[in-house]
Order: structure tokens, then C-alpha cells, then sequence
């Protein structure tokens, strides 16, 4: 029994009656992807946004990595430049998540806490009264790694086994999508090809990567045969 389902809508009027989102078979266990028709890629990247921006909901503590190891004793006073328009933030950017550091080839890595004042040019939190919670270190000490994962764990609207089936093998760890295979679990819908099943939403998204996490509990009834 295949435990993801890719479901592409094709006509318009079925388009406009279920929203591209991820949800769950009823009684089932198999989880279901409905996407309009685009790029495979931009599917897997929209469920990626969606997930970050549900499992980091509220988080009150984030990463700053650096190439310099005496960084925390000045970080309150600095201020990051914006890549993009080269002007500086009103802050200093972080990162959510961890991986940032070996993804994007810093030396050390901290962690730290602070007011989140906007967003920087990739869409990384900017943080104002920053104040550092470790100091500079070649490897994240082991209690905030256990604390970030368990963290992510419990706010995920998956389980680890259900994440692993959805983006196993597409995703890497760093969030970049690795492959778009997905095979026959690919299926386009079509009047002609649904039967009564019931799915629960769990979260909707759309190509931009916005997400409407928590929906109301509607039942589609709509599932390839």
C-alpha cells in the first residue's frame, strides 16, 4: 500500500472546490498532496515553507553563526547587511534551525535570543536585543540539539515516521529538494477518476510557499480510484 499520494487537479472547477494542501486518508493512515498543476519542485518547496513555518511557530530562541568565535561578546550592538540592496538591517539575522551553519559553510555556531523585528533578504528572522545564550562553538552543544529537535517534534502537524515517508529520498536535511521522483505516486484527477473517500486537512499551501496551517476539519470526498 503506497503511503503518500501526489494528486494533481486538472479541471478548473475541481480546482476551486479542494484547496492545494496536505491531508490525511480517513481511516487510512496514508497521507494525500493535492497541487494544482506546477513543478513538481515547487510542490516539494511549498510543503517545505509550510512545515518551517508551523514547526517554528513561536520559537523563542534561534541560531547566529559566525566566522568569528569572540562574536557574543559584541552581537547586542551589531546590525546584519541586507545581501540583496546592500543597506543594513535594523537588526541582526538568524536562523531557525541549525543546519545553517554546515549548509552554508560558517565555522562557528551560537545560539541566541532577542525580539524578531522582521525578516531579512532570505527570509531569515532579524532580531532586536539580541542576547547570546552560549558562546561561539565549532559544534552545537549536545542539550541545544536534543531541545531543537524535541521542540520541532512536538509542534510538527506529523510524525516523524509520516514526515519521513512524505519527503524521504526528495529533501535533504538542509531543506534543499535532491530529487522530484515520486513515480507512480503521481496520479492526475479527473472527474471521470474520483470515488467517495473521505480527507481531512492538515495544512494548505500554495506555490509561494504560503501556508494556512490548522484548517477547519472539513471532509473532502475526493481520491483517485
Amino acid at each position: 500500500m503506497k503511503k503518500v499520494w501526489f494528486c494533481e487537479l486538472i479541471p478548473w472547477k475541481l480546482r476551486q472546490k479542494v484547496p492545494q494542501g496536505l491531508y490525511r486518508l480517513w481511516n487510512e493512515g496514508q497521507l494525500v498532496v493535492i497541487a494544482h498543476p506546477f513543478p513538481m519542485q515547487s510542490v516539494l518547496y511549498a510543503l517545505l515553507n509550510a512545515f518551517h513555518t508551523i514547526e517554528h511557530k513561536g520559537q523563542r530562541y534561534f541560531f547566529r553563526c559566525t566566522n568569528d568565535p569572540q562574536e557574543h561578546l559584541y552581537v547586542s550592538r551589531m546590525k546584519s547587511r541586507n545581501w540583496r540592496t546592500g543597506r543594513f538591517e535594523l537588526g541582526v539575522s538568524v536562523s531557525e534551525h541549525p543546519y545553517y551553519k554546515i549548509a552554508h559553510g560558517y565555522k562557528y555556531i551560537y545560539v541566541v535570543t532577542g525580539d524578531v523585528i522582521g525578516r531579512g533578504s532570505d527570509g531569515e528572522p532579524v532580531l532586536a536585543n539580541v542576547r547570546p545564550l552560549t558562546k561561539p562553538a565549532r559544534t552545537l552543544p549536545r542539550e541545544w540539539w536534543e531541545r531543537y529537535k524535541r521542540d520541532v517534534a512536538r509542534r510538527s502537524p506529523l510524525s516523524p515516521r509520516e514526515k519521513k515517508w512524505l519527503l524521504e529520498e526528495k529533501v535533504d536535511k538542509y531543506g534543499h529538494v535532491v530529487s522530484v521522483n515520486i513515480g507512480k505516486n503521481w496520479v492526475k484527477i479527473s472527474p471521470k477518476k474520483l470515488v467517495r473517500k473521505k480527507l481531512i486537512p492538515i495544512f494548505y499551501f500554495d506555490p509561494e510557499g504560503l501556508v494556512s496551517p490548522y484548517p477547519p476539519k472539513k471532509k473532502f470526498v475526493i481520491f483517485p480510484g
